[in-house]
């Protein structure tokens, strides 16, 4: 059983999955980076890249979106320019050479800005998701959910789903769409196909770029996409979250009895332990069963995760290792979940010379990944121990969503050593104070106000006679404390009076 736990501030709302006592899923969002995923615009085509074989939208929003040539459909909201004709049921190629600067295109957000790149969009794959269903106003296929194993529920829903979504409409039914009443199935496709039919009206009667659709907030997105039976109980912590969870729940035909308000004086995130696993997830190293942990470090290219031992001695050192790499194994998978780690990976677990151990690890590694939504394409070992992996990547990750870099060591970990600093400090001096008067000459008069950190500043006071043991340093200068400086930062300001 498991707790739908979701908390507001006004500008933040954070939700929350708690079941065995541990955080199994969470996501935040504020007001001011709001996601765009499922959003629905009328974007104006800014630049055609045919060496990229993309396009560069103006959707209205604050970036441009990147849409794949290889991505636009054939669709007669488009316009007469952009619907080509089709040779033999298929779209023509030349099709994706004619879109051009100014063309106006009906595109849906598939991933959100990350980092330097924007928002990708998608114009050939548009859905509008329900709790019971998908519908693909672009696509013809229909389906149900695998975990929908019963074919006589399979094939009932297929028949009323079929009979109220029109032929040229494909639909995926979702799996919470098990044992649903006839009724509620049938009112969720009418919304569905009613927000559908106001997106074209909104494309063929308003002037791009222009938002047509948005997707609903994230305590209705958690609802919608999360909400499943073995949900016990779902926790807010305000009312205007409980009147609106309630109204979502009724809507998909669920009892919103289940929703309920928290009234202690400990903030709701605190007392069910969800802050304490939101502090973990920022950490770099996660602690295993027996000693062992793992390290992940995300950069820009790849995310990486070594598994440690902990130690080096034992009576069986290929036992602990296997257990080591499997406990490891199951971990990875729920960390990558949980912070949200896409693009490539590549774990590093502890070497095993026995290909049954590596193949145990591999299975277990692969089976702890299946819970995830994401799409995951994972490699076997390579010759150097490696598993390498990809993720699919959605969204910013926690750590990037919820931290900045630390302003001292500006993201690289570590800070320039105060010896380093002062041998830097040392040469810029000696170009301040070198004789004026060629080799032997003499040597300036000039004084220097050096401005320097409070903590490289002790460490200076202490050491000035190691750093500067030359007279001519004497008396000339006046070291200054700035707390806005680093650590591995000084300032030098001549003296003009």
């Amino acid at each position: 059983m498991s707790k739908i736990i979701i908390d507001s501030v006004g500008f933040e709302t954070r939700a929350a999955i708690m079941a065995a006592g541990r955080l199994q899923y969470f996501e935040v969002e504020r007001t001011n980076r709001l996601s765009l995923t499922g959003n629905v615009y009328k974007g104006k085509v800014i630049r055609v890249l045919p060496s990229l074989n993309a396009a560069f939208l103006n959707t209205g929003e604050a970036r441009e979106a990147f849409l794949p040539l290889t991505d636009v459909a054939d669709d007669s909201l488009y316009g007469e320019d952009a619907g080509e004709e089709k040779k033999d049921g298929k779209r023509h190629s030349s099709r994706r050479l004619k879109l051009k600067p100014g063309d106006q295109v009906l595109v849906q957000v598939v991933k959100d800005a990350i980092g330097t790149k924007g928002p990708k969009i998608t114009a050939n794959n548009i859905s509008i998701a329900g709790y019971l269903l998908v519908l693909l106003p672009q696509q013809q296929r229909r389906g149900v959910s695998r975990r929908i194993t019963e074919q006589s529920e399979r094939d009932r829903l297929l028949k009323i789903a079929g009979s109220d979504i029109p032929e040229s409409f494909g639909f995926i039914i979702r799996t919470s769409a098990l044992d649903c009443r006839e009724k509620t199935l049938r009112l969720e496709i009418r919304r569905l196909l009613s927000t559908w039919e106001e997106i074209s009206s909104g494309f063929k009667g308003k002037t791009g770029p222009v938002r047509l659709h948005s997707e609903i907030d994230l305590s209705g997105r958690i609802l919608r996409d999360r909400y499943a039976p073995e949900v016990e109980e779902i926790m807010v912590d305000s009312i205007p979250l409980l009147k609106s969870c309630r109204r979502t729940l009724a809507l998909f035909g669920v009892d919103a009895r289940k929703v309920h308000l928290h009234q202690g004086k400990t903030p709701l995130f605190t007392q069910t332990g969800v802050e304490e696993g939101i502090n973990k997830i920022l950490s770099r190293k996660v602690s295993l069963g027996g000693g062992g942990y793992i390290i992940i470090e995300e950069t820009e290219a790849l995310c990486a995760v070594d598994v440690n031992s902990g130690r080096t001695s034992g009576d069986d050192y290929r036992s602990m290792v296997l257990r080591t790499n499997l406990l490891a194994a199951e971990e990875i998978a729920w960390q990558l979940r949980l912070r949200n780690l896409g693009g490539l990976i590549v774990v590093d677990f502890i070497d095993m010379e026995s290909p049954q151990d590596r193949k145990q690890v591999q299975t277990v590694f692969e089976k702890a990944l299946e819970p995830d939504k994401a799409r995951i394409k994972v490699l076997r070992f390579s010759k150097f121990g490696l598993v390498e992996m990809t993720r699919q990547r959605m969204r910013e990750s926690l750590r990037d969503y919820l931290a900045d870099d630390c302003p001292l060591c500006a993201g690289r970990g570590v800070v320039t050593s105060n010896e380093t600093v002062a041998a830097q400090l040392r040469r810029s001096l000696q170009a301040e104070f070198k004789p004026t008067r060629g080799l032997f000459g003499l040597y300036s008069r000039k004084k220097i106000n050096l401005r320097v950190s409070p903590h490289f500043g002790e460490y200076l006071t202490k050491n000035f006679n190691l750093i500067f043991p030359e007279r001519i340093y004497k008396n000339r200068i006046n070291l200054i404390s700035d707390t806005s400086l680093v650590p591995d930062q000084f300032k030098i300001v001549v003296d003009t009076t």
